[in-house]
Parts: structure tokens; sequence; C-alpha cells
């Protein structure tokens, strides 16, 4: 059994920067990926959480988003980036890494690249889990363009799968109830 102890932390280069990685465990177990919020570095996620997780069968994967921690950074001001590009970086990251689809976690501004994930690549989302986000879909401030009443029409039934599919809780209840 590969230990949950922390690899060490490694610069993988990805669309055109790179993005500072540390994981946890046997990477032939299923992935978990931790994204935090705005200026949170990947440290946010404590070590001690990251173990138990992958003390619990995960392959746990942290990173410092750009401009963040000791991924790539830009002069301040106005990035010349937006939310495509950081769902460009994990998209690569996955890539890289040879990851076909993993758990999520997110919190906060990390939400947003979640989301924008799940919605875009749907397969590339085992589970997906967000804390304190905040949706930014249909008639939200990123897609005013969208109609807010996209599901009107459906079946309940429908729209309630759909909203569990896509955000789910299963991630969620075995991070509180396992080792």
């Amino acid at each position: 059994m590969t230990s949950s102890r922390a690899h060490e932390a490694q610069l993988v280069p990805t669309n055109g920067i790179e993005l500072c990685i540390q994981s946890f465990g046997d990477p032939a177990a299923p992935t978990l990926v931790l994204i935090g919020g705005a200026e949170a570095s990947m440290e946010w996620w404590a070590d001690e959480f990251c173990e138990r997780l992958a003390a619990g069968g995960r392959h746990v994967i942290r990173y410092d988003t750009r401009d963040t921690g000791r991924s790539t950074t830009f002069p301040l001001g106005r990035p010349p980036y937006g939310s495509d590009a950081l769902l460009a970086d994990l998209l690569g990251l996955l890539d890289e890494l040879g990851i076909a689809a993993a758990h999520v976690v997110a919190h906060s501004m990390g939400g947003d690249t979640a989301q924008r994930l799940t919605v875009f690549r749907p397969a590339r989302v085992a589970s997906l889990t967000l804390i304190a986000a905040s949706p930014d879909g249909p008639a939200g401030p990123g897609h005013p363009e969208l109609p807010a009443d996209e599901w009107r029409g459906e079946p309940e039934a429908r729209r309630s799968s759909e909203a569990s599919r896509l955000v789910g809780s299963r991630v969620g209840h075995h991070l509180l109830h396992r080792g």
C-alpha cells in the first residue's frame, strides 16, 4: 500500500505556464483535485486534511493556481487572463498527469473553475463538491446572454436529477464519513 504522505511539490507545465502541485497517496487510486479560492495557495488545504483523504484510498492533488503560491505569476495590476484560462490550466494539468476524470472539491473562487469544468467537460468530473462558492450560470454575472429560464418546461424529476448529477454530494459524504 502506498503511503498517504505528501510527495514533493513539483512544477507542471500546462497552458503556457507552470502550476505548482503536490500530491498525496497512491496515483493509481481515484483522484481528488482540491482547488483553492482567490489568492489562497494550495497550502490552504492543510497537510493533515490531505493525508486523511489519501489514507481513505484517494490520490489527492492540490495546486497553486496562476498568480498564487509557487505557480507562474504576472505583474501586479490587470492580469492578462480570465476564468477561461483557469479552466484551461486545470484541463491541461489533468491531461499532463494522465487523469481522465477526477472528483473535484473547490473553495470560493475555485468553485467557478470547478463549475466550468463540470458544465463544459462533464466527462472529466467524477463528482463535484463546492465549499462557499456561488453559481455563475444562466443570467449570472459571467453569462447574462444565457436565458435564466432554460430549465422551464422540463419535468421536475429531470431538473432534480441533472442538478444532483452536476453538484452531487457523494464526495462530501465520503469526505466526512470515511477514514
